[in-house]
């Protein structure tokens, strides 16, 4: 995989052989995969610079989203909501579905992580049929599981229930996603007197051997939790094995990890 210095050194040699859309591309490419947040805007600065005079609405869309999430990130919410107001009117002169896309989901999911969950789910079920059409797994599966947490605490289980599974039919097997799906959908279904399916669903991942510890040790520790004194001796091995792999889950991905693929 190509690295953020590689793409700002391919940067470089474009601008200096006046490809400027070119480099800004490669300079845009290389902020998206900058930890460092004031890296990244500086290079985005960059990326703008070099397109000075150049209308290339796709890219201005890209660099205006990436923008918006940086800003937003850094509690800047003005800076935020303009630029991605900014980057949906350069998609929608662009004509670009996936960037456009990209936009909504990010908002969809700030909503549902800064706690108006009824907007993101809202989004969400506007944006689902759409995005299935034009997106790759990443953001589909993401956006379900942000958005099937919060249904399932509003007791809109049926729904939960759909997107869950959706994710198990999207995400590779022993993927941390399907682990993340399993253990909603164990909660989920014990809800609708289907516990023994959430459980037969749960140990089925849980015959994998991959995923992450930590959330491979969560799922155990739920279905230890649901057997309770239905099945005593899997309920201990299943509190063992939890406590065997306890470990800090790793954080859902933020918005702008989700909607990168989208933006080019």
């Amino acid at each position: 995989m190509i690295t953020a210095d590689e793409l700002l050194a391919r940067a470089d040699r474009l601008a200096a052989a006046g490809e400027r859309e070119g480099a800004a591309w490669a300079t845009y490419r290389a902020a998206s995969l900058l930890s460092d947040s004031t890296q990244a805007a500086t290079a985005l600065d960059r990326a703008l610079t070099l397109i000075d005079g150049i209308a290339c609405d796709r890219l201005r869309g890209s660099i205006a989203a990436l923008a918006a999430e940086l800003a937003l990130d850094a509690a800047d919410v003005e800076a935020g909501v303009q630029a991605s107001r900014e980057a949906e009117r350069c998609f929608q002169r662009a004509g670009d579905a996936r960037g456009f896309l990209a936009v909504w989901t990010a908002r969809a999911m700030r909503a549902l992580r800064t706690g108006d969950a009824e907007a993101g789910i809202t989004m969400a079920q506007w944006m689902l049929p759409w995005l299935d059409e034009v997106a790759e797994p990443a953001p589909r599966i993401w956006l379900r599981l942000y958005a099937a947490e919060h249904l399932l605490a509003r007791d809109y289980v049926e729904f939960a229930v759909a997107w869950a599974l959706d994710v198990l039919d999207l995400a590779g097997p022993g993927t941390d996603e399907r682990l993340v799906a399993a253990e909603l959908l164990v909660r989920a279904l014990a809800t609708l007197d289907r516990r023994d399916d959430g459980i037969r669903a749960a140990l089925t991942e849980l015959e994998r051997t991959s995923g992450a510890d930590a959330l491979r040790g969560r799922l155990y520790q739920t279905v230890g939790l649901f057997l309770g004194e239905s099945d005593p001796a899997l309920a201990r091995a299943c509190r063992e094995l939890a406590a065997a792999l306890d470990a800090p889950a790793p954080p859902p991905p933020p918005p702008r990890a989700v909607i990168s693929a989208l933006l080019g």
